[in-house]
């Protein structure tokens, strides 16, 4: 892609994503309005499917029922981890500073038939200020961005 204002569009197994190819819009922490989305595709099935299993492996270990269980992923980017992972939940909120993504992350769930999904803009170090799902019922998923350039060596 040479126009960063194209939409790419991925697919991880059965899931469809949606981006804007202008991922290296972001420049500094304070510049947060690109979106973002894993650059290791070819990994990402298999990543995700196992992410999956494991989430849904424990609460099973912790004899959690499966009706009440509830996923928050932190940093969701463009809905990554919550769309691919939402099978088996109750709900999946996803949180992330750049409201960009979250647009793509909402735009994702819908068109992959995801409805337990929800997506807010915010930090995510403060999610449980606002996220207030059972702590027993509820698992993390942490898949912090790389870190953000913010000055260019000469």
């Amino acid at each position: 892609m040479t126009d960063p204002q194209e939409t790419v569009t991925e697919r991880v197994g059965r899931f469809r994503f949606e981006f804007p190819a202008g991922l290296s819009s972001i420049t500094s922490i304070t510049d947060l309005s690109g979106a973002f989305f894993q650059n290791n595709n070819v990994i990402l099935d298999e990543f995700t499917s196992y992410a999956h299993r494991q989430l849904l492996t424990t609460f099973e270990g912790l004899g959690v029922a499966k009706a009440e269980q509830f996923l928050v992923d932190a940093y969701c980017g463009s809905g990554l981890f919550s769309v691919t992972c939402s099978e088996g939940f109750k709900s999946v909120i996803g949180i992330e500073i750049s409201s960009d993504s979250v647009k793509y992350a909402i735009r994702n769930a819908k068109a992959n038939d995801i409805a337990n999904a929800s997506f807010l803009t915010g930090s995510a170090d403060k999610i449980f200020e606002v996220v207030q799902t059972p702590p027993d019922q509820t698992a993390l998923i942490i898949d912090p961005p790389r870190k953000v350039k913010t000055q260019c060596c000469s």
